[in-house]
């Protein structure tokens, strides 16, 4: 009788095999059992993981810098790198793009306290390649978006760049425009290493002053040009009288020689 028999195994006839193929119950919940948990562990570990992954890992732009703090451990800087975020830690990106910088028009004295406007355009760029360099950036600048940090390291220029004017007369700064600049990038170069960072290039754009000075300087020029000119001019017309003369006192000579010659034919 089935009741004599293994009571784990049952047929199934009607619902489960029409042939009567005896069914293991047990293997079939054991199964069972084994897929549900395989799908909780991914449903309550595996798929948490992932998005906790996804959520704490973070990747730096090619012009970015990932910054990790937190912890025990001193600040990561990762230029353009991706690592995941512990627990207990914070991330930020620093920017590592070329900046461009350009003055106001304020006045700055030179060495003969004459007031002159510079307008000069710089480019600037955290320092990569130095050892050290752009962890003190990031130290006097993290937390800093561009614009901020821009205008941080323009209050450092414009100071350099009114340290050198006021060495020079308006003359030179207007004149010498090449070796104001190598001026201005030599001396600032240092404070610009002390923050991380560095000079890409400056460019002089234009120098004037709201005192007509340098009108009044080339006024002069000018003039002085011009009396130059006029100079030259009546050398030029004083040689070409001079020549005129020389020719004309040359034909006259020439022509009293013929003179005298004809009168002593004639007495002969």
């Amino acid at each position: 009788m089935h009741h004599a028999e293994d009571w784990f195994t049952i047929r199934v006839t009607s619902l489960i095999d029409p042939k009567g193929a005896p069914v293991d119950i047990m293997g079939f919940i054991t199964s069972s059992l084994w897929l549900i948990v395989t799908l909780a562990v991914i449903i309550f570990v595996v798929v948490p993981a992932i998005i906790v992954w996804r959520l704490r890992y973070k990747v730096a732009g090619a012009d970015e810098a990932l910054v990790i703090t937190g912890g025990k451990k001193e600040a990561r800087v990762l230029p353009g790198g991706g690592a995941f975020i512990p627990w207990g830690c914070k991330s930020d990106f620093f920017p590592l793009g070329v900046m461009t910088v350009r003055s106001d028009d304020q006045e700055t004295h030179t060495v003969q306290m004459i007031p002159v406007v510079v307008k000069w355009t710089a480019q600037l760029r955290a320092d990569v390649e130095t050892e050290g360099a752009l962890e003190k950036a990031v130290r006097g600048f993290g937390g800093y978006d561009s614009n901020d940090i821009s205008g941080s390291l323009k209050q450092t220029l414009d100071g350099e760049v009114r340290a050198v004017v006021a060495t020079m007369t308006p003359e030179q700064v207007i004149t010498d425009k090449v070796n104001f600049a190598d001026q201005v990038t030599k001396g600032v170069a240092p404070r610009m290493e002390e923050l991380g960072y560095k000079l890409v290039s400056l460019n002089i754009a234009e120098v004037s002053d709201k005192g007509q000075h340098y009108e009044n300087l080339a006024a002069k020029d000018r003039e002085a040009k011009r009396e130059a000119a006029e100079t030259l001019k009546a050398e030029a017309q004083k040689a070409i009288d001079i020549k005129v003369a020389e020719t004309k006192r040359a034909s006259t000579e020439a022509e009293l020689a013929r003179l005298m010659v004809g009168r002593d034919i004639a007495l002969k």
